[in-house]
């Protein structure tokens, strides 16, 4: 919100410059709030929005010069616990929308996990239907972050408020449904790892071959306090299983007051598995909090050290959302109460370069006479074309290699002519169906001379 009601929203296309903010209204309503927006792999927009009066959960669609596509559909209406909360909205690789949210203030008795999804691209959505135990208790922010995955296995998990009646107290427990038929039927609830401590706020990610990610912040009973951490654990079974440790004994964040672990993606483009929380480690000595980062490029099997997104000293930073671009770029945006120093809250954007594994992708060194055409389709499965021109005769060479430099495929090695650029094309096949899926480079050689890599990606 700005100066004047509503909501608005700004945009860029190199991350430096944004254009003048301009007044979100999919239609004339009051009270807009809550809003939720993704991107899909064809450049569309998708915005879940919440009208508070009356009350009901809307989807609005734009494309990419944003203009407005699809206008307000209702996704759902009259929430029996009072108010639309937590709202997460994701789409996968089929580009089907997926929503979820908890209906009812998380602080109070009871609150419920619904969901509901679209697979016509938000024309039309489904009943909304209940994830959590429709029980009195507390069941708060399902997450499940799909953008990598094509398949139809599914997790959603929350936090789930439960009484220790040995002690009287209120603990939290991490709580899990799945489905197998992409999402329009989900499972009986599981509650993983119970134990006394407090386990909040999941961020789940489910990887292009499947694998589950579980990232959460734990309090022990014994020091709640000083003792919170990021915790992270994998799942290649639907969640009947975790590993490195079943009770969820791998810390990713630092020796430090750790939690609220979100905007958690998997890049496939790099290979790279991210997530963010809060770090509030000078909180007791009067400082702010900051937003820090790790990232693993292995599916989950080691961590990075975990690294700063901002350091603002007594700021409190608020977080906000996570871009992944196809680049392997990292676009956070944050909001800072007190910036620079004058009182005023402002929406800030920062950016971090790709993680590089393996072998590094480049064009710039193939001559001016060679024209590579991008491959299509990419990411792939089980087939891609590599198609090029040239200006003049040269002798050119395709080859596969895999992420960690072994060769896998000979595509091409011989002499082609020169044609008009668009009207000679040389085409080459690769099929990818006898290797694993992942993330593989076409190597191009010209007259022994010029060298380059394109990535591809293959699905499976």
């Amino acid at each position: 919100e700005d100066n004047s009601p509503g909501i608005y929203y700004t945009y860029s296309y190199d991350g430096n410059t944004w254009s003048d903010p301009g007044l979100f209204k999919p239609v004339q309503v009051p009270g807009i709030n809550s809003i939720k927006i993704i991107r899909d792999s064809e450049d569309m927009l998708h915005i879940v929005w919440q009208r508070p009066q009356p009350k009901a959960l809307y989807y609005t669609q734009m494309d990419s010069a944003l203009n407005i596509t699809v206008d307000s559909v209702r996704i759902a209406d009259n929430p029996a616990n009072g108010s639309f909360q937590g709202i997460y909205l994701t789409v996968d690789r089929k580009n089907r929308l997926h929503v979820m949210w908890h209906d009812g203030d998380h602080n109070t008795l009871p609150t419920d996990c619904f969901y509901s999804r679209s697979t016509d691209h938000g024309m039309t959505w489904s009943a909304p239907q209940i994830l959590s135990d429709f029980d009195d208790k507390a069941s708060a922010f399902p997450r499940g972050q799909f953008n990598a995955y094509g398949g139809d296995s599914l997790v959603i998990a929350w936090r789930n408020f439960r009484t220790n009646y040995s002690t009287d107290k209120e603990i939290w427990d991490i709580q899990m449904v799945t489905s197998t038929d992409g999402g329009q039927s989900w499972s009986a609830v599981k509650t993983i790892n119970q134990n006394d401590n407090f386990q909040g706020d999941p961020d789940v990610v489910i990887d292009p071959w499947g694998r589950i990610h579980m990232i959460y912040h734990r309090y022990p009973m014994v020091d709640s306090y000083n003792q919170m951490r990021i915790v992270y654990g994998y799942s290649d079974d639907l969640g009947a299983t975790w590993l490195p440790s079943s009770t969820f004994n791998n810390i990713v964040s630092l020796d430090a007051r750790s939690e609220l672990a979100e905007g958690s993606h998997y890049q496939i483009s790099t290979g790279a598995l991210w997530t963010f929380w809060k770090d509030e480690s000078e909180k007791g000595s009067g400082g702010g909090y900051d937003i820090m980062a790790a990232y693993s490029t292995d599916r989950g099997e080691t961590w990075s050290s975990p690294e700063y997104v901002t350091e603002l000293d007594s700021n409190v930073v608020g977080f906000k959302a996570v871009l992944v671009l196809e680049d392997g770029t990292i676009g956070i945006n944050y909001e800072v109460p007190n910036y620079p120093t004058t009182g005023e809250q402002r929406v800030l954007y920062k950016e971090r370069t790709p993680v590089i594994t393996g072998w590094a992708e480049s064009l710039h060194s193939l001559p001016e006479t060679f024209e590579l055409k991008q491959n299509f389709p990419n990411p792939f499965n089980p087939s891609t074309t590599i198609a090029f021109t040239l200006k003049t005769s040269a002798q050119v060479r395709l080859s596969v290699f895999d992420i960690n430099g072994r060769p896998v495929a000979r595509l091409l090695n011989e002499r082609k002519k020169a044609g008009h650029y668009s009207l000679l094309w040389h085409a080459v096949n690769h099929l990818g169906e006898h290797l694993s899926a992942g993330i593989y480079f076409l190597h191009i050689n010209v007259d022994d001379k010029y060298r380059a890599s394109r990535k591809m990606i293959l699905l499976p």
